[in-house]
């Protein structure tokens, strides 16, 4: 590990920001109180969306059953205005949610033509909304806080559903009925192939969370396997786990606080939890007895954690950057860190929120920001990036509750 002072670099002055060390200087204790995190499940047959602890104990109806007209929601997005996103497959609606209370916003997302039974949804790193189109073979992008259409992405593959965002911001797209997975390359405007399975088909999609690198990914398929594949190869790695039951009947895949694996089982009216390394079966989360319900995806949701979007270019001698967070506490300090990778690193016990755990890896990690936050917990900075920072990534931390960011890569 580096030293307090070897990582005031030359990033510090390119944020054009004051030099102070974070270490001791700042208080220890903040006398913030916590939010407790929690999940919400799309439960499809009842058109409601579910809430529960992290221990399974079900707290209620989030959004009751039919509000606003929603149809079977199967999506679920938050973004950068703290709003929550949510897709009606039978209805060709994207909906809008407060995050923290489930009342209906209204101004809802619809294109007409454009729409056809909205499949998942997934946030991009500079806070562009994209979503599946199934019945139009389209994925479609959203500037949702400038509420505009920004157009859409043909899909190649038919039936196109679950999505993932890789740090490089390629969108990968799992196509139902089209058994395989395909990558969009900006550079030339077109989707490459990936992944093939056969004949079954392949639906959700989540990083592996046993390896923070995104260097494999994970699918549902038809067979009712979840399998994981190496993503710069699309190789098929192993299955991951077997159909517990002997049938399909599943619809969608998370990820747990605990990074643990959430697999939604529809017909059954279950959610079971797994080990993300070994695909041993931990327990059952939810079922019908504690008010589970045709649960079709799910979500975690982190009341505390503040949310960090990057919209960076980078090329050969450089680039520029808008950083923006949300949701950090009001008036609070936070500290923008810099890594050169992915990983697992724990905060040093000489520094302020010993033992948190970060997205980055200890390889030449630095602050690139130390300051307080606006009295609305936002936060935007423009800057200039150092050729030798393009490619790194960088995470938030809130020091008044010890929470942290996404990672996000500088590119």
């Amino acid at each position: 590990m580096v030293s307090v002072r070897a990582m005031l670099t030359d990033l510090l002055r390119h944020c054009g920001t004051t030099v102070v060390v974070l270490a001791t200087t700042l208080p220890l204790t903040q006398n913030v109180l916590a939010d407790d995190p929690y999940y919400l499940v799309c439960s499809g047959q009842t058109s409601s969306v579910l809430k529960y602890d992290v221990d399974g104990n079900f707290l209620g109806d989030f959004i009751p059953s039919g509000t606003a007209g929603l149809q079977y929601p199967n999506g679920m997005a938050i973004g950068p205005d703290g709003v929550l996103y949510l897709s009606g497959y039978s209805d060709a609606t994207i909906y809008r949610f407060n995050l923290e209370t489930g009342d209906y916003l209204g101004n809802d997302l619809n294109t007409g033509t454009e729409f056809g039974n909205v499949g998942h949804l997934r946030m991009r790193a500079n806070g562009e909304l994209i979503a599946s189109s199934l019945s139009n073979n389209k994925v479609l992008r959203y500037d949702v806080e400038a509420d505009e259409f920004l157009g859409s992405l043909i899909v190649p593959n038919p039936s196109p559903h679950g999505l993932l965002i890789s740090d490089d911001d390629e969108v990968l797209v799992a196509s139902w009925f089209g058994n395989r997975v395909s990558r969009y390359d900006e550079n030339t405007g077109s989707f490459i192939e990936v992944a093939t399975q056969g004949s079954a088909p392949h639906t959700m999609m989540q990083w592996s969370p046993a390896t923070p690198d995104q260097s494999k990914f994970l699918t549902l398929v038809g067979d009712g396997t979840v399998r994981e594949y190496d993503t710069a190869s699309g190789d098929l790695l192993r299955i991951l786990i077997n159909p517990p039951f002997g049938q399909r009947g599943s619809e969608g895949l998370g990820v747990s606080i605990d990074n643990t694996i959430f697999w939604c089982f529809v017909q059954r009216n279950e959610i079971r939890e797994y080990d993300a390394t070994t695909g041993e079966e931990i327990r059952v989360f939810a079922d019908a007895n504690s008010g589970c319900v045709s649960p079709v995806m799910m979500i975690l949701v982190e009341p505390d954690r503040p949310r960090l979007w990057v919209d960076s270019d980078c090329d050969g001698v450089g680039g520029k950057a808008k950083i923006r967070w949300t949701n950090a506490t009001p008036n609070g300090n936070v500290a923008l860190l810099y890594g050169e990778k992915r990983g697992t690193m724990s905060v040093p016990n000489q520094f302020v929120c010993p033992g948190v755990q970060l997205g980055l890896g200890a390889q030449g990690i630095r602050i690139a920001f130390l300051g307080k936050t606006g009295d609305t917990g936002e936060r935007t900075l423009i800057t200039n990036i150092p050729a030798k920072y393009c490619g790194g990534f960088v995470q938030l931390v809130d020091i008044a509750r010890c929470t942290t960011s996404e990672t996000r890569k500088l590119k």
